[in-house]
């Protein structure tokens, strides 16, 4: 699956919890300066431990491009993601400049035990180009792409529906991370997707107990469907 994104519709498009992208410009008061438009693929890679995979970073542009690829572990908590620089997620190379119309490979290869599933994120960050910032609004593209290791598909995803102080609260009691989809509320649709890692909880907006949730998991394709409990002090994780 391929993410080919125009600069000025980058804001946003891969966010919602997996892949996503931040902006930044240099404004400059005349007209905006040619779009840069990259391509990373797969959006999600799936490794196994030790063995090397491939990721491709493609500059569909007009201008040459300078990329940085960050490995990093991915862990979450208090509902957010957190990410810190990996020494088990190994890239190569970790920078690239990529000529228009040119595709990068990249090496990459998880040290990592065998037997659970690991998370991590690969950070795609387009760099600043002073040969090129003197004409208009210049917007760099950052991805954020989902890694994982040992995933095992037979191994059902297991997620809890429960009620905290009128939120909505999902907890992976799972194994392996849930990419959770299409999720309803007594039939309301509350849009976008959201990853939860083993043992992690987050909270998908008001709800009561009763109600009915339908959702999917986007990994394994299988239904999230249950009903919302009541949480006491030990249920929910923070």
């Amino acid at each position: 699956m391929h993410a080919r994104l125009p600069a000025f519709l980058i804001a946003g498009l891969l966010g919602a919890g997996p892949a996503s992208a931040q902006q930044m410009a240099s404004a400059a008061p005349v007209a905006a300066s040619p779009v840069t438009t990259l391509d990373v693929a797969p959006t999600t890679l799936d490794l196994k431990p030790g063995v090397a995979g491939l990721f491709y970073v493609t500059n569909h542009g007009a201008r040459p491009v300078t990329v940085q690829i960050e490995a990093m572990d991915w862990h979450q908590g208090d509902g957010r993601d957190r990410l810190v620089p990996s020494t088990q997620l190994l890239t190569s190379p970790p920078m690239a400049r990529i000529a228009p119309g040119g595709r990068q490979s990249v090496r990459v290869m998880a040290r990592v035990d065998e037997g659970r599933e690991h998370a991590f994120r690969l950070l795609v960050s387009q760099l600043p180009d002073a040969a090129g910032e003197s004409d208009g609004v210049h917007v760099l593209l950052q991805f954020s792409v989902p890694v994982f290791v040992d995933h095992d598909p037979k191994v059902l995803p297991r997620l809890r529906w429960l009620e905290r102080d009128g939120a909505l609260i999902a907890v992976n009691d799972g194994a392996q991370t849930v990419k959770l989809e299409a999720l309803r509320v007594n039939g309301d649709f509350r849009g976008g997707l959201s990853y939860l890692l083993p043992g992690a909880a987050r909270n998908l907006g008001p709800a009561m107990p009763g109600a009915r949730i339908s959702a999917q998991d986007g990994r394994s394709g299988r239904d999230l469907s249950g009903t919302v409990m009541q949480a006491d002090s030990a249920d929910a994780p923070g």
